[in-house]
C-alpha cells in the first residue's frame, strides 16, 4: 500500500507504447478515443490504456475496470489488475495496461476506470462502433 496517494498525470487509450531505453523517452502511438469493430461480438485492433502517475510512495495495486453503456443498460464488464511501485515521489511512472485481444460484445461507449489501492484516480470513455457504421 502506498504510504500517500498517487496523482494521475494522464491516462489516455493509444495503439502502442514505446520506452527508449537509452533516453528514458516514451512514445504513445495513435491516440485515439473510437474504436471501429467488423461485427458483434468481437475484436478489433490491439490497444493500451496507458497511464502517467507521480507523487506516489511505496506501492500501489492500479486496476482498470472497463464498464459497458451498451443497449441493455450498463455493465462491468472487465477488469485487469498491475502493481506500480514508486521509487521516488518526484519521479513519473508509468502505468500501462496491454490488450492483445479485447472481445467487445456489442456497441456503446466503453468507460476505462483507473483505481489506486481501491480509490477512484481517472477514467477515460471509448466509443465502439461496427466498422460500416462510421460516424
Amino acid at each position: 500500500m502506498a504510504t500517500q496517494p498517487p496523482i494521475v498525470v494522464g491516462l489516455t487509450i493509444c495503439r502502442d507504447f514505446l520506452r527508449d531505453s537509452a533516453s528514458g523517452n516514451y512514445s504513445v502511438i495513435r491516440s485515439f478515443t473510437g474504436h471501429p469493430i467488423d461485427s458483434f461480438p468481437g475484436s478489433g485492433e490491439p490497444f493500451c490504456v496507458f497511464a502517467i502517475l507521480t507523487e506516489g510512495a511505496g506501492e500501489v495495486e492500479a486496476e482498470l475496470i472497463a464498464t459497458w453503456f451498451g443497449d441493455e443498460g450498463i455493465v462491468e464488464y472487465a477488469r485487469a489488475r498491475v502493481r506500480v511501485r514508486f521509487p521516488d515521489p518526484l519521479q513519473l511512472v508509468e502505468c500501462l495496461f496491454r490488450f492483445n485481444r479485447f472481445s467487445f460484445p456489442g456497441p456503446g461507449v466503453y468507460q476505462f476506470g483507473l483505481y489506486l489501492d481501491g480509490e477512484w484516480a481517472a477514467q477515460r470513455g471509448l466509443r465502439v462502433y461496427e466498422r460500416e457504421a462510421i460516424p
